[in-house]
């Protein structure tokens, strides 16, 4: 988005940067190539992650993304995201994170519109993390309004 007056251009996903919103910020966490896909926030497993986009220089955002990687080969997975406001989900997986700079790649697992809250299970038994060590689940959250605080977690335990 460019302001007509100034001529000054603001990415809309959080975490992309540059003149031509080219680079992923990486100084906070940020991976991917924006100019084949976008910028992902890496999110540790069993950690909570807040994101409150409540700054001035947060108003042009309306969509942020997320990639996490299990590192326990042999437990499931569980995930929640919640936010102040309403947005649109997608869930993808792909065996790989180089998935995400190459359409065609990811594999859907869900899709939501308007959504203010999601949990989802993702179990050993279905997408095999023995087999697929460098399996990643690909988040993508869309189609907010500023501001907006989000909350986010992966969180890994042994199926009993």
């Amino acid at each position: 988005i460019c302001n007509t007056h100034t001529g000054k251009c603001f990415c809309t996903t959080k975490g992309i940067k540059g003149e031509e919103c080219q680079l992923c910020e990486v100084e906070n966490r940020y991976q991917g190539n924006p100019l084949k896909g976008t910028c992902y926030y890496t999110l540790l497993i069993d950690y909570q992650f807040t994101f409150s986009l409540s700054q001035e220089d947060d108003r042009y955002y309306t969509a942020i993304n997320f990639v996490a990687t299990p590192e326990e080969q042999n437990r499931d997975l569980d995930m929640f995201i919640n936010a102040s406001k309403n947005f649109n989900l997608n869930i993808t997986w792909s065996t790989s994170f180089a998935a995400g700079t190459q359409a065609g790649e990811e594999i859907p697992v869900v899709s939501k519109n308007q959504v203010k809250e999601y949990k989802d299970s993702f179990s050993n038994e279905k997408f095999d993390f023995r087999n697929n060590p460098n399996i990643t689940f690909f988040v993508y959250v869309s189609n907010f309004t500023w501001p907006i605080k989000i909350q986010i977690a992966f969180s890994s335990y042994r199926h009993s």
